[in-house]
């Protein structure tokens, strides 16, 4: 799926308006997924610098062909490493300007103190997330792509349950499912897919291991994939065997939270009264301390991106919004549930783009 010129055209206009809006004259950016996200350019090396309404991207003679044929910029600057400040210098005294907003969050240090030298009569101000703020709300290309994304993930959790086998490792069942998504002609892989079993899940971001899979386990399946820049993220708890009632009941308290949240997930309320809609089911059932991270996080191009659904966050949801529900609950030493969806916010409330069964399943095979 190729994103147009008029995309990111459009995208560059809305930039500008946001730089008007926060008096910045010019804008350096650094961070490799927002330049990618206004000028379509991918490689290690840019910057992507904003003066007079124009738009320069500096990478070096490695990148110059491909950014001739991707980039959709008002004119292609080759530098080095040494000479890419002296460049920016160069091209705001053409414009007249005296300051410069930078990514304070996406600089290195390093960066940092050479942009300073290189530039020295230039201001150097904070550009705070201009960029990102403008990644919030997603246009119809970015949802494409996520949907694309996040159809993959229905196609691997069907495969994990059709693949998984008692005695296999956590670590071996991980490696089949990485293999399979690769093999749907995806980008890349996310992140690194957690399989976990049995106590392992308890902690809500532990890592595969050759621990096998046994019996009585509950397996925690968290994975997503990047299509076209865009990533998606879903997880799944299943169990191996008969679930007794204790397993059952917690499960359906989990998914219970998480049908709560979806359903009041509206334009307009804000981030936090989402969080302690499903806290407040997870405490009708005496698992709320058992409860340890945010409701979910918006994923695009990062896989975590602002909205941030914690306790405490008091921005409001917008539709266009691109964000996950997950809900968990985590025993230590005995097993852990998340049902994680990645959706997005329309008029109508909270749309899933992920539509893998969420009922508890049950594996009886050996």
């Amino acid at each position: 799926m190729l994103v147009s010129r008029e995309v990111y055209c459009k995208r560059q206009k809305k930039f500008l308006s946001a730089l008007n809006r926060a008096g910045f004259n010019a804008y350096l950016i650094s961070s490799h997924t927002n330049i990618r996200y206004l000028s379509g350019f991918k490689g290690t090396f840019a910057y992507l610098l904003c003066a007079g309404e124009m738009f320069y991207l500096l990478t070096d003679t490695r990148y110059e062909l491909k950014a001739k044929n991707t980039a959709t910029v008002s004119e292609i600057v080759t530098v080095t490493v040494m000479n890419r400040f002296n460049k920016v210098r160069e091209l705001l005294g053409d414009h007249g300007i005296k300051e410069l907003a930078i990514e304070q969050q996406a600089i290195s240090y390093q960066d940092y103190l050479k942009l300073g030298r290189d530039l020295r009569k230039i201001k150097i101000l904070d550009g705070k997330e201009t960029v990102e703020s403008l990644r919030v709300c997603k246009d119809d290309s970015e949802i494409r792509a996520v949907r694309k994304a996040c159809a993959i993930l229905d196609k691997g959790f069907a495969y994990l349950l059709d693949t998984v086998r008692t005695g296999m490792t956590e670590k071996e069942l991980q490696s089949k499912l990485s293999i399979f998504l690769i093999s749907c002609g995806i980008e890349s892989i996310a992140f690194e897919p957690i399989v976990v079993a049995g106590a392992a899940a308890a902690s809500p971001h532990a890592e595969s291991t050759g621990r096998r899979i046994r019996t009585g386990d509950f397996v925690l399946a968290d994975f997503g994939v990047c299509c076209n820049g865009y990533n998606s993220d879903m997880t799944r708890t299943f169990f191996v065997g008969r679930a007794g009632s204790e397993e059952r009941s917690i499960y359906t308290a989990v998914l219970e939270a998480q049908r709560a949240a979806i359903l009041h997930a509206k334009t307009g309320i804000r981030a936090g009264a989402l969080f302690r809609t499903a806290w407040n089911i997870l405490r009708k059932n005496g698992l709320e301390k058992y409860f340890t991270h945010g409701l979910g996080h918006g994923i695009g191009m990062a896989v975590h991106e602002q909205p941030h659904i914690i306790s405490s966050a008091t921005d409001r949801l917008r539709k266009g919004m691109i964000f996950t529900i997950e809900p968990g609950v985590y025993l230590r030493g005995r097993l852990g549930i998340r049902i994680e969806d990645t959706g997005m916010l329309t008029d109508s409330g909270f749309v899933s783009l992920t539509h893998a069964p969420r009922s508890l399943i049950e594996i009886r095979r050996r």
